[in-house]
Order: C-alpha cells, then sequence, then structure tokens
C-alpha cells in the first residue's frame, strides 16, 4: 500500500498536524512491519529519526536498501570483488543507466512528450539542494519527490528479473 500525507491545516493547529505526521511516521517505520524501499537512505532514517524523537534501526529487515542490491549485482556482472561495491557505491544515476538501458527501458525510445526516455532517469540536483522545510512544496518539488521514489520501484524489478 501507499501512504499519502497531505497538509490540510492552518497554523493554528499546525501542533496536531506535525503530531499526526509523528505517529504515522513512528507507525510506519517502526511498528507497521512494512517493507521499505530506500536508496542510500541512512541520511533519510536519521532525519525521520530525528523528526519523530524515536531511533529508526538502520539495518532493520523489512528496509531495503535498492543502493546495496544494486551494487551487488553490478559487481558481479562486471567482475569487481566485494570490497569494489562496498568503497564505491553506485549513485542512482549511475544504476539507471546500467539497468534501465541496458533492458532497452531507457535507450532509444521516446517518452509521450517527445524526448528520449533516457532524460527521464535524469533527475535535477536543484530541486534535491531546494528548501524543503518551506511549504507548499512547488510543483519541481513535487515531481521530483514522485519521480525519485517511482524509479527505485522500476529499478528493484529489473535487479530482481536479472
Amino acid at each position: 500500500g501507499v501512504v499519502v500525507l497531505t497538509q490540510n491545516s492552518t497554523p493554528a493547529d499546525s501542533t496536531v498536524y506535525s503530531a499526526m505526521i509523528c505517529d504515522t511516521l513512528r507507525w510506519i517505520f517502526l511498528e507497521s512491519g512494512a517493507q521499505i524501499l530506500g536508496f542510500a537512505h541512512r541520511h533519510d532514517l536519521h532525519m525521520i529519526s530525528t523528526y519523530i524523537g524515536e531511533d529508526i534501526p538502520m539495518l532493520a529487515p523489512n528496509f531495503l536498501d535498492v543502493q546495496l542490491l544494486a551494487a551487488h549485482t553490478m559487481a558481479e556482472e562486471l567482475g569487481s570483488s566485494r570490497s569494489d561495491v562496498v568503497s564505491s557505491r553506485p549513485g542512482l544515476k549511475s544504476c539507471c543507466s546500467h539497468f534501465l538501458e541496458d533492458s532497452g527501458k531507457a535507450s532509444g525510445q521516446t517518452t509521450d512528450r517527445g524526448r528520449d526516455s533516457r532524460d527521464s532517469w535524469s533527475l535535477s540536483k536543484n530541486e534535491q539542494c531546494s528548501d524543503w522545510a518551506q511549504r507548499p512544496l512547488t510543483a519541481n518539488q513535487l515531481e521530483y519527490a514522485g519521480l525519485d521514489a517511482a524509479v527505485l520501484l522500476v529499478l528493484l524489478a529489473e535487479i530482481v528479473c536479472r
């Protein structure tokens, strides 16, 4: 399932909203047993832990770091050693290029906007470094966040198919 959190609060009830978000995040990350998919998610988990005021274990069995899975798969395919994988983990763009272009899903096909589809796997670092604390989030930030999360599902499916 997917959990969508929206803010329909006014400044007067932002404390209530913040408490609801903390409770929801606490449930998702600590109580639900939900499978959590991330990419190099250590910093994200630290930020969420800080926000909810409880430590989220980094090596919980229900957390899957797609970066590590991709790195090990790439090392096997390229004949690299495990120490190379640990010392030099691939970025999201490198993983998408390796797994999605090889499969034909991001190479030479055009999107409905007429762009080469490999452009759709390139996310602007401008949004990654933008002010995520400012509300409301911009349309570009929302698009970035959605693509950043959605690509993990596509990437995981490609890795598993190999």
